[in-house]
């Protein structure tokens, strides 16, 4: 027995001696251990794994030059050349992170975006087309993410203490002059855009690419759609409103979808009474196509028109003539025309150019006095991006704005003809800097000079990201951000320079499980914004760059995918502090467009057995101030609070056929918009007034839709499912 165990020994002594001891850590690029990679010698099974401290060991009974590989996941693997003697060796490796940009962090600071699952996804055409009180309205449905405000007497976008002129509209990245639709004074207006055009809806409040400039507040970002979309008409018709028609022709590398519209409001008129007095009630017809043709293999041209044309009269009192009415009717006329064509030359070279075409008239007559303006305006683009590597790409370009804005009135004696021409250059480069799939910075600048101003501005930009786990992540953006004075104080007087903000923005966001919430701090400073003396109005020299400003806030936005079985909500809340020096304000006063308080929330619930799309949203937003010239104070009356619950029902009803019925302000719930006074006062001193209202009470929709298609049992139901 003892010499079984003797030879036991002396066989297990002969295999240790016989083998190489292999020890040694694991890091990271910052020094921390990594807790189980995989440390073997190639071509054979000797190996270990590295414990939670980094540390490996075994042995191997290879011999001489060998190659030792250490591989783990999300690592960069490393193979180095080991030499093997019986010797111990100890070796310490240290990984590099391997950049996959999928996984990579990415920046959301003032972001929200339908088209890339990467980011912040919050709009869809699907989720505008359902959302109740938007009633199919772009616009509408963006007033209900946080850092908006909605003003009713408007209808247009204000971010974040910014008038609806500092946010600006771009179709596949190219400027829309004219993005709503006309309309009287204190009368709200829509966006002009059909949202089931487009693939994807991006809206960002602040802090935006150098790539986008004339903007001061936000930018509206619409691409048109890309993905094949087979064969099929579809035909709508609203009681009492109008009609439209959708139809699609696909071919194999490419297709066309041409829209047409026809609104009257005339015979809704006649079932409801409103509270506007129209002589001549709304109409309006519009078209839209949007063509796209692959060119190549890596080539696509798409092309997108909208032509829209819209007449009204109503009668509003004169406020100056108790007992007396002042007509005001308007003519518009709008053509919007857009071509780009993107390629990629290589995987690291992609190419882009495009052009749009913007005309626009509006003819108005007060009374018996006409004023007119018409804008005819064009935009040039080409970018470049280029992969230099895995972690390093560059974007770079030049715009082209051109515009000739001609205005003219005749009011008693006064008579006004005048016209001006801008041409505006930019070239703007940025770089996305990836350090890590945690970490990323972008670092960009814009130039642009204007030969009406005969200014130059440079606009530096730096946003970054930090990633903290798979869910999680932390933003920043800061940047300048520079814009042209509106076309009717140029035509005044074009020594002006250009207006300017600073943005200064921190994001928090998670994104899990369909689950979104984010939470985000904002800081606006204005400068050199335009000022004017009200009764000097026309007089050269009364305008300047004297007006300053600025805005602070936070803005949170919760999005639920997941907690109700085939339903789904989001909850965003504004608070927003700011106040201006600019226009004709007499000294730094909160605007009159501005709220402190803005609370939305919409749900959306698909039912199977009810076979619908029921939806409903309620927005509430605090007291807004106006200017009561009865008062001492500037801007120091204040609005009653805004609140509106609205719903809306898709039944699908046959194959092929849906009703559709919507509702805005259920409840009847007075809205006010401050009021409008007369010029002059009274023989007491007292200047009329009167009460500033929405179109109506209440705003209902009834409508059905038919889909015609080879599939017979496709419907327009799939676009709000």
């Amino acid at each position: 027995m003892k010499n079984l165990i003797l030879l036991a020994l002396i066989f297990n002594l002969s295999q240790v001696l016989g083998q190489t001891l292999v020890k040694g850590t694991v890091i990271d690029d910052l020094g921390e251990p990594l807790f189980g990679a995989n440390i073997y010698i190639e071509n054979s099974y000797d190996g270990a794994s590295s414990d939670i401290n980094g540390v490996y060991e075994f042995n191997t009974e290879e011999k001489g030059d060998q190659y030792i590989r250490v591989e783990y996941m999300g690592y960069k693997t490393i193979s180095t050349p080991i030499h093997l003697n019986g010797q111990p060796v100890e070796k310490q490796f240290e990984l590099e992170e391997e950049f996959n940009e999928l996984n990579a962090v990415v920046i959301t600071a003032g972001s929200f975006e339908a088209s890339d699952r990467k980011r912040a996804i919050e709009l869809s055409s699907i989720d505008i087309a359902t959302t109740a009180g938007a009633m199919g309205d772009i616009i509408g449905a963006i007033n209900t993410l946080p850092g908006t405000t909605p003003v009713g007497e408007s209808g247009r976008l204000y971010v974040r203490g910014g008038t609806s002129e500092e946010t600006k509209t771009f179709v596949d990245g190219l400027l829309v002059n004219t993005p709503y639709t006309a309309s009287a004074p204190n009368l709200s207006a829509r966006g002009r855009f059909n949202p089931f055009l487009f693939s994807g809806t991006v809206f960002n409040s602040g802090g935006y690419s150098a790539e986008y400039g004339q903007a001061m507040s936000s930018v509206l970002l619409l691409n048109t759609n890309e993905e094949k979309i087979k064969d099929e008409l579809n035909l709508s018709f609203l009681v009492g409103l109008g009609a439209d028609f959708a139809g699609t022709k696909s071919w194999e590398n490419g297709s066309v979808t041409a829209s047409g519209n026809y609104f009257n409001l005339k015979p809704y008129l006649s079932l409801l009474s409103e509270n506007q007095d129209w002589t001549k009630p709304a109409v309006a017809y519009g078209q839209e196509t949007s063509l796209k043709q692959k060119t190549g293999k890596t080539g696509m041209l798409k092309l997108y028109s909208n032509i829209n044309q819209s007449r009204f009269a109503m009668l509003q009192n004169d406020l100056d003539h108790p007992g007396e009415k002042i007509e005001y009717g308007q003519k518009n006329t709008n053509y919007f025309l857009n071509t780009n064509w993107t390629n990629a030359f290589s995987e690291k070279w992609l190419f882009y150019s495009g052009v749009s075409f913007t005309y626009n008239e509006n003819e108005i007559q007060i009374d018996e006095s006409p004023l007119n303006d018409k804008l005819k305006a064009a935009h040039l683009k080409i970018g470049v991006d280029y992969q230099i590597t895995d972690k390093i790409n560059i974007l770079f370009g030049s715009d082209y704005f051109t515009e000739n804005y001609t205005n003219s009135f005749s009011i008693d004696s006064l008579k006004w003809d005048n016209s001006i021409h801008n041409n505006l250059v930019a070239g703007y480069a940025e770089a996305n800097l990836y350090a890590s799939n945690k970490l990323v910075f972008r670092v960009g600048g814009r130039v642009e000079h204007s030969s009406l101003l005969n200014k130059t501005n440079f606009s530096p930009r730096l946003s970054s990201a930090f990633k903290i786990d798979e869910s999680s992540q932390f933003s920043f953006a800061y940047g300048w951000f520079y814009q042209n004075p509106q076309n009717e104080y140029l035509i005044q007087n074009s020594n002006l320079d250009f207006e300017r903000v600073d943005h200064y923005i921190f994001n928090y966001q998670v994104n899990k499980n369909k689950r979104l919430f984010r939470a985000e701090v904002f800081y606006k400073d204005y400068s050199q914004l335009i000022r004017y003396d009200e009764s000097n109005y026309f007089e050269v020299d009364n305008l300047s760059n004297d007006g300053y400003g600025d805005a602070y806030g936070l803005d949170i936005f919760y999005r639920d995918a997941k907690s109700i079985k085939n339903g789904h909500f989001w909850i965003s809340y504004s608070y927003l502090e700011t106040v201006r020096y600019f226009q004709n304000y007499p000294y730094k006063s909160i605007p009159d467009f501005a709220s402190k308080h803005n609370f939305s929330i919409v749900y959306k619930h698909f039912s199977e057995k009810l076979r619908s799309m029921i939806g409903g949203d309620f927005s509430y937003s605090s007291p807004r101030f106006y200017n009561d010239p009865n008062q001492d104070a500037f801007n120091a009356a204040k609005m009653q609070a805004y609140h509106s619950l609205n719903a809306s029902w898709a039944y699908l009803w046959k194959d092929q056929i849906i009703l559709y019925g919507a509702v805005n302000n259920i409840l009847g719930t007075e809205q006010q918009f401050g009021y409008r006074y007369s010029y002059q006062p009274n023989e007491e001193g007292i200047f009329a007034s009167e009460e500033i209202k929405p179109f109506s009470k209440r705003f209902f929709v009834l409508g059905v839709f038919f889909t015609f298609s080879k599939d017979k049992t496709k419907n327009q139901l799939d676009k709000i499912n």
